[in-house]
């Protein structure tokens, strides 16, 4: 691999939002072996848009999260940063344009959706990318909709897997 290429894939900035058991940030991984990833997520089951069985304790909680960790160590060599906290929260410790890419995957409620498109895209450099998953889901999908309408945004969306991009002009 040549220098700047190497240095190039050293400088990528990237941002999964909404990180669950782990298995996307592990593609991401693999297929960006240098690159920083923040990964970003509450982990508040309880107060959740996804619908749950029953409550879970704090001792849960912490032994699912512990468990992600593990899970990404094997890949992890200092390239992640975890901000286990609210994704608006997360996206201010962040100047403007500092991602090259940024995933949204949390809540899918219509009005947690705009709320992370919101606040990660502004994070996003111009020529990155912000994508997410779950476009099928009825409150993903307007969100994503009235969002690109509103940033003026060229949205692309898969269609092997519900996923949505844009590229920031």
């Amino acid at each position: 691999m040549r220098p700047s290429f190497q240095f190039f894939l050293e400088k990528i900035n990237c941002v999964e939002v909404g990180v669950g058991g782990g298995a996307n940030v592990l593609d991401m991984l693999a297929a960006l072996p240098h690159a920083k990833v923040f990964l970003v997520d509450s982990y508040d089951v309880n107060n959740s848009t996804f619908q749950f069985e029953r409550v879970f304790t704090s001792e849960e909680r912490d032994k699912f999260i512990e468990n992600v960790k593990e899970k990404l160590a094997p890949v992890d060599n200092g390239r992640i940063e975890w901000l286990i906290e609210d994704s608006v929260t997360a996206a201010n410790r962040f100047s403007d344009e500092y991602f090259d890419y940024v995933y949204i995957d949390a809540q899918h409620e219509y009005e947690a959706v705009v709320r992370d498109i919101a606040a990660w895209f502004p994070k996003v450099k111009k020529g990155g990318v912000i994508g997410g998953d779950d476009c099928g889901v009825n409150g993903v999908k307007q969100a994503v909709k009235d969002m690109a309408r509103k940033l003026n945004l060229d949205v692309t969306y898969g269609t092997a897997h519900p996923d949505w991009m844009a590229v920031k002009r």
